[in-house]
């Protein structure tokens, strides 16, 4: 015989307010064989399989691999018609959405949204008509060279060489 491994689901318990309880609710398993009768009504309780069944949430949450639990959990608050096979009926739930909210989703897990956005940089550049550059001496046109930021370390120190590096920066128009 092989073991099969269930797969535990968690579920998450919030108030009707939104807030998360410490402790409960505790939920009775509805769909048992009924409850067993003592000797006075605080004697009464579940058959021990039923009672078995029974959820209780601990700091908002509870966790279970039984596939009966999990459908009542999934089905708490919108209700539906639960199948019990073994013994060959079906019961109308009808949900309970007054006491508390039951899903899969964690409402205390942070919820990020990621948002991309394309900034686009408009920049002004100042051009210089070369026409004007090049009738303007070197010591000129180092000082326009320095106030634009251009590294002009490998160009020679002539006015020609020096409006071709502007050019080739993209100050120059034509």
């Amino acid at each position: 015989m092989a073991n099969i491994e269930k797969k535990s689901v968690t579920f998450y318990v919030t108030r009707p307010d939104g807030e998360i309880p410490a402790a409960g609710p505790s939920i009775i398993w509805p769909f048992g064989n009924g409850l067993t009768q003592g000797m006075t009504i605080r004697d009464t309780n579940q058959h021990p399989a039923d009672a078995a069944k029974n959820v209780y949430f601990e700091n908002g949450s509870f966790t279970t691999s039984d596939p009966d639990v999990i459908w009542l959990l999934d089905h708490y608050n919108s209700g539906g018609t639960y199948e019990d096979a073994k013994r060959g009926i079906s019961i109308n739930f009808p949900g309970v959405r007054f006491i508390c909210n039951i899903s899969r989703t964690d409402p205390a897990a942070s919820k990020v949204k990621v948002v991309t956005t394309e900034v686009e940089k408009v920049v002004e550049v100042t051009k210089y008509p070369r026409i004007v550059l090049e009738s303007m001496d070197p010591t000129q046109l180092m000082a326009i060279i320095g106030s634009l930021g251009v590294d002009a370390s490998n160009a020679d120190q002539t006015t020609m060489s020096l409006v071709q590096l502007l050019d080739d920066k993209g100050f120059v128009k034509n």
